[in-house]
């Protein structure tokens, strides 16, 4: 406990020599960072995105699996989702792994808290972009659903990409977690961070875009952005629950 006092009451001495800290106080509370500070590049090209005729697909397929099958897995969701892909759009070649998650409809028992019944309701698989190995953080994705009920959908939002033929440059990791450590967070979290485990910190590109129309519903998406810089910081809490910490990285 000594330890984790004295790292707080001196974060700012920390980082005003160049150390980052192994507890830093935020306004939305404590912070662990266990992961290894990164070399920063000097700059990175920067990227145009179009919504174009095309790009966006919304799809339902009301029998994709015969009545009386079982819910598909997430093991299996990508593999059945290719096909699905492929024929809707194609499957970009910019597109990152897939994240598969199932969804579990839970009966419990009010007084002891047993799991009495559990009831499969979807499967999910999402892909993302990502340039080089860099992730796009938007709401930019491919989405297959499949349901219980044996049907299937598609929601398909994939932009076309191109080079601005400029590069940015951007503040050092370092400099990113002394704004973390003031609030300046591109998506600051709906509560408290307390005891969060910073375990990886990356460089990616940001759509300004989603905070917007999130908290602005009525706006007016704009056609064309230029995806921005940004620094990624990725944990999880003590639980496990995941999280991540979007930080501008314009100077």
């Amino acid at each position: 406990m000594l330890i984790f006092l004295s790292s707080v009451f001196f974060s700012g001495i920390f980082l005003n020599i160049g150390i980052v800290p192994p507890v830093m106080k935020t306004p939305y509370g404590f912070v662990m960072i266990l992961a290894p500070i990164p070399d920063t590049p000097r700059e990175i090209p920067l990227y145009r995105e179009t919504l174009r005729d095309g790009d966006q697909i919304s799809l339902y397929l009301k029998n994709f699996t015969p009545p009386g099958q079982p819910l598909v897995s997430a093991e299996e969701a990508p593999a059945l989702a290719q096909p699905i892909i492929d024929k809707n759009g194609g499957f970009p070649s910019d597109a990152g792994s897939p994240f598969a998650y199932s969804m579990i409809g839970k009966t419990i028992d009010g007084d002891t808290g047993k799991v009495l019944e559990e009831d499969p309701e979807r499967t999910w698989v999402i892909y993302n972009r990502q340039i080089g190995d860099l992730p796009v953080l938007s709401d930019e994705l491919i989405k297959v659903d499949f349901m219980a009920n044996g049907a299937a959908s598609l929601e398909r939002k994939w932009r076309t990409l191109e080079k601005t033929g400029t590069n940015a440059t951007f503040i050092t990791s370092r400099q990113a977690l002394e704004k973390m450590s003031r609030g300046e967070v591109l998506n600051p979290p709906m509560c408290c961070l307390n005891a969060f485990l910073v375990k990886n910190i990356s460089l990616g590109y940001y759509d300004y875009r989603t905070s917007r129309t999130l908290n602005n519903p009525d706006i007016v998406e704009d056609p064309v952005v230029t995806l921005e810089p940004a620094w990624i910081l990725g944990g999880s809490f003590p639980d496990g629950d995941p999280w991540d910490l979007h930080i501008d990285a314009r100077k």
